[in-house]
Formats: structure tokens, sequence, C-alpha cells
């Protein structure tokens, strides 16, 4: 899905017009936020999902959004929540200096969730905070460079976590890959995780971590899966005695390879041959 693109002057403090943690309503993209003349900056402290324009995210603890001013955006959200929000804007002049940095509409800040929200806080402080009552003017101003500190800052450090995540996820990909075949090549023997870990250079606990992560699965169920899909094909296509299949997928103990099957289909491999022999006649 296409990301498009907020250009931020850099060369011009924004006034600030709020900075503060708002509450937000449970909601089924039922209301609809639209700010003629402010651009908003969201850290969402929920998870739901966000429209913006002809787009929608996927909204996770620790995401961002840049809204630009007349855009309409919409909230789904299972149940109330808190997000920071930061309305600003430039004078006429100050929006039309051609030095832009760009941002994505919409950023996961992943580990820079943590120092993003404490600069928001920082802001919100100086902005609403009690030296506010006394020298508005001063901590405005105070707080619209902060604000643009922020901005900067993210422009330096997100692009950079980008490209590490980009890195890790290709890397993550080759393993997963690498493991795969692995399993495939050796599903009529002995596969361990351990083997499995070391083929793929990384250790046991790791590799255990990053796939159940990734598929929601462990390792182990993952192997008895292939074995299963590769015995059925084995039954419905083939000649093997049942025992013979066993063996061909590693399991060579009738027994086990009894359980292991019912455990994944819910019936025993010969009740699952003479099914598939009966569908075909």
């Amino acid at each position: 899905m296409e990301n498009p693109i907020y250009r931020h002057p850099y060369m011009v403090v924004p006034g600030l017009i709020c900075c503060d943690v708002f509450p937000m309503a449970a909601d089924d993209f039922c209301c609809i936020y639209r700010s003629p003349k402010s651009v908003a900056f969201h850290l969402y402290l929920y998870s739901g999902r966000f429209r913006i324009g002809n787009q929608e995210y996927e909204l996770k603890k620790g995401d961002a959004t840049f809204t630009p001013f007349g855009v309409k955006t919409s909230y789904q959200l299972r149940e109330s929540g808190r997000h920071w929000c930061a309305h600003f804007r430039f004078s006429p002049d100050g929006f039309e200096k051609k030095e832009r940095i760009e941002f994505p509409l919409f950023l996961r800040l992943g580990d820079l969730m943590t120092e993003t929200l404490e600069r928001f806080q920082k802001i919100s402080h100086l902005l609403n905070g009690p030296a506010a009552m006394s020298e508005k003017p001063r901590q405005l101003a105070e707080a619209g460079v902060a604000f643009q500190e922020m901005l900067l800052w993210l422009a330096r450090e997100y692009p950079q976590r980008e490209k590490r995540r980009a890195t890790v996820n290709y890397r993550h990909e080759k393993v997963f890959e690498s493991i795969s075949l692995a399993v495939e090549h050796q599903l009529s023997g002995t596969i361990t995780v351990p083997g499995l870990a070391r083929h793929a250079g990384l250790s046991r606990n790791y590799l255990i971590r990053l796939f159940r992560k990734k598929f929601g699965m462990t390792l182990h169920d993952y192997v008895l899966a292939r074995r299963i899909t590769r015995a059925r094909h084995l039954l419905e296509h083939g000649t093997q005695t049942v025992g013979e299949v066993g063996v061909a997928v590693g399991i060579g103990d009738p027994q086990y390879f009894n359980k292991c099957f019912r455990r994944v289909t819910g019936v025993s491999p010969s009740v699952w041959r003479q099914r598939r022999v009966i569908q075909t006649k």
C-alpha cells in the first residue's frame, strides 16, 4: 500500500496550537475529523484502524501519523484509549518556504516510540505547565522550538530505523527460506530444533522465538505439519502401506505415526486413505 507524504518546512518554527494527551472513544469510522488550517501529529497509545483520505492502516501502540490540513481522518477502535496529539501551523509566508523534509503520513516508530513520547511530554509541559500561565509567549516559543527539534530528530532517525528494519526483515526471510528447504529435504529423516538452529546459524532459543513470532506456531508443530502434509499426499496418490508412508515421512513407529496423523487431521491414516478412495469413485 502506498504511504503518502507530508512535506514539512524545516526553516521555520511552527506555531503550536495544542500538544497534550487526549482520550479517544470506541468508534467504527463514524466520527470524521478534519482540521482546515492546522497539521496534526499523533502518537497512539492504542490499537485499531486508521483512515486518512483513501488510505487505511492498522494501528498499533507506538505508531504515529501526520494529518495535513484539510484532510479527513477516521478511526475504528474496539475500546476507548488515549493518544498524544499536537496541532500546529505556519504563517502563510512560512509555509511557502521551499526547504522541506518529507515524512510518510504513517510511521511505525518501534524503538523510537519511547523517546518520541518523552519529547511529547516535554513539549506539553512547556505549553501547558505552570510557567506557561505567567510567561505564555516565551513558553509558546520554546514549545515550538522543542516540537521542531522532535520532527528534525525523527526525520534523521526514522529512515535509519527503516533501513535497519528492512535489513533485519530480509535476513529473517532468508532464515525462514533456509529452514523451510532444510525441513523439506530431511522430512524422511531426523529433524531437530538444535540441528535447524545450527543450519540457520542462530541460537536454538532465538530461532524458537523468531519462528513463533513470525508464524504463531512452534518449529516442532511446523515440522509435524509438513510431515503429515506429505503423508496425506502419499496416502492419496501412492501405493505404499500406511507403515511405509510413516517411514517415508520420518515417523517410523506405526503407533506414533497414527497418533500424529490423528492429531493433525482428526482421523487415522487408514481412514484418510479410504475416504479418498471413495471420493474418487
